[in-house]
């Protein structure tokens, strides 16, 4: 039986009461897939008598639809309550072992055969998902977003990332966010009740949005690789989305807001593009650094790159200069990752010594 590897990043105690019941139900409100759940408690700091509670509750539901529930921690404290505590319920306690859930949580994945909206249940998203493996960033004469090469080719990486339902207008960077229907198994992504009730509110307000255009959904998948307008207006769809999902803060959506803000201004007309953009960008991008979402650091480091980028752009080259200062100092905090952060540090740096001496008001109204 495959199971789902899902990140905890919030501690299991009685503060976190509600959170913990609108967290768990997605996964259980879909009773007729057999897929198990590993839960990775390694962020967790807490786990008191109600987390406890807790997590006994949702072992017994998940065995009651005849599926498994494993827990992992390296933790010397949580270990011992585990076993005391909870003596049925499988414990992972080396990485070693949690690397291998995590490889066949992936590989059960790969193998979707579709994937619907979970707002509105529209059909056929899996047909929009790019294989973007293999490729690596590269950057060309003065635009301030990576691009990509794919077998020699330079082709823009953001234009393909968008998923859209053409339905609800329901738009996210990830597939993880859309219902996998795999072996006629329902796997639900895990939005709270609040988040998914507050997207499906704000669909007339996404449909009002894409009324300004003459575009149609349909015009926003198959012309955005090569129409500016279309990709401008996925990315403003993309921006109400995860500005709604991020009210479930453990989502943790603030990197894919400062990217989809910016891409607005990115795709733009040059003549009509708006100052507020960067300052909203800039701010997304600093709350991300603040919360840092992923053990990998990818998106902290992505963000202190597009910070440069926003300050430099809005004219504030000496807040560009202290955003790489504070770069630098952010080293310590990732120890293993150097290699990736040395690579978003040095194209931040090169973007700042190659534009501070520009006058980067031709970028602004």
């Amino acid at each position: 039986m495959s199971s789902q590897v899902v990140l905890l990043d919030f501690n299991l105690d009685i503060r976190n009461l509600v959170r913990m019941k609108t967290f768990f139900t997605p996964f259980l409100e879909n009773q007729t897939t057999k897929q198990g759940l590993v839960l990775d408690l390694s962020k967790v700091k807490t786990i008191d008598s109600m987390g406890h509670k807790t997590i006994q509750n949702l072992w017994s539901k998940l065995a009651a639809q005849q599926r498994t529930l494993a827990l992992y921690t390296e933790s010397a404290e949580f270990t011992e309550q585990i076993k005391t505590i909870h003596p049925e319920i499988r414990l992972i306690a080396s990485q070693k072992e949690m690397a291998a859930w995590t490889a066949l949580s992936a590989k059960a994945a790969a193998s979707v055969t579709e994937m619907e909206c979970p707002l509105c249940g529209n059909k056929g998203i899996e047909k929009q998902v790019s294989d973007l493996t293999g490729m690596e960033f590269t950057w060309e004469d003065d635009d301030f977003f990576p691009l990509c090469r794919e077998n020699g080719v330079v082709v823009e990486y953001y234009r393909r990332t968008i998923l859209l339902c053409t339905e609800c207008l329901f738009a996210s960077l990830y597939p993880e966010d859309f219902v996998h229907i795999q072996n006629e198994e329902r796997h639900v992504p895990p939005l709270t009740d609040e988040v998914r009730m507050l997207l499906m509110r704000t669909t007339n307000r996404r449909r009002d949005l894409l009324k300004r255009t003459e575009l149609q959904p349909e015009d926003l998948i198959r012309t955005r690789e090569k129409d500016d307008y279309a990709m401008e207006y996925c990315c403003r769809l993309l921006a109400e989305c995860m500005n709604a999902m991020i009210f479930d803060r453990s989502l943790n959506r603030f990197y894919e807001i400062g990217l989809a803000t910016l891409l607005i201004y990115r795709y733009m007309r040059p003549g009509v593009r708006e100052k507020g953009l960067l300052e909203a960008a800039l701010q997304a991008f600093s709350n991300c650094i603040k919360n840092p979402p992923d053990k990998e650091g990818e998106k902290v480091f992505q963000s202190f790159y597009f910070s440069i980028v926003c300050a430099v752009l809005l004219g504030q080259k000496l807040d560009a200069r202290q955003v790489l200062h504070r770069f630098e100092k952010n080293k310590q905090e990732w120890p293993g990752k150097e290699e990736r952060m040395a690579f978003w540090y040095a194209n931040g740096q090169k973007w700042y010594n190659k534009e501070v001496q520009k006058d980067a008001s031709k970028f602004i109204i």
